[in-house]
């Protein structure tokens, strides 16, 4: 199956990175955890920091998906993967959502492992082993798969600066329809609103 051998070529070409990130991101946490354990029945630490691992490394490693694509150096070879544009990108969709997903579903919860495990072992007491089934996990990944769309259409239409250009539109056009939208709700239903949107001209005496 071609996407399947195109997914592989996606995942082998990013390993080094993506194992680099994964690595930082791990020694972050770890830190953050065994500093943090003294408190760990007065807040849930994996209800804070799993939500922000999965928001914030998701929204920027689907902004780096196409960034082959915008490269002058390397665009030739993506263009001339043996797959139709269609196929290279459900994969990129796929991997940036269902794979990125999965994949720090499990890191993470193998990072709680060993997190408790040094945290008994040094101090006696450990911040609680990740539960991926808590419903605020799942709103979470709900509401990354919600918002990925959009990153990933910033990712494939910006060719610099993916994510601070997508964030940026998206403030822009979110205030504008904003605005119109009020406007719009002002004029046709003011009347029941409290008033209506009157526009005053002093014509003079």
């Amino acid at each position: 199956m071609r996407m399947w051998q195109l997914a592989r070529t996606e995942l082998a070409t990013g390993v080094r990175s993506t194992l680099a990130a994964a690595g930082a991101a791990f020694g972050v946490l770890l830190i953050v955890n065994i500093a943090s354990v003294s408190s760990w029945d007065q807040w849930q630490f994996h209800l804070v920091f799993y939500p922000l691992l999965l928001l914030i490394g998701g929204h920027i490693n689907t902004s780096l998906a196409f960034k082959e694509l915008h490269d002058k150096q390397r665009s030739y070879m993506y263009l001339t993967l043996p797959a139709s544009q269609a196929e290279k990108y459900v994969t990129k969709l796929l991997i940036t959502t269902v794979g990125y997903t999965l994949a720090t579903l499990v890191v993470y919860f193998l990072f709680s492992l060993a997190a408790a495990g040094i945290g008994q072992l040094i101090f006696g007491m450990a911040h609680p082993i990740f539960d991926p089934f808590h419903p605020v996990i799942w709103e979470s990944i709900g509401l990354f798969i919600a918002t990925h769309a959009v990153t990933f259409f910033g990712a494939v239409y910006f060719r610099r600066l993916h994510l601070i250009n997508t964030l940026l539109w998206a403030s822009i056009i979110g205030i504008a329809l904003g605005i119109i939208g009020v406007l719009l709700l002002r004029v046709v239903f003011g009347d029941f609103l409290g008033g209506g949107f009157h526009l005053n001209v002093d014509a003079g005496n």
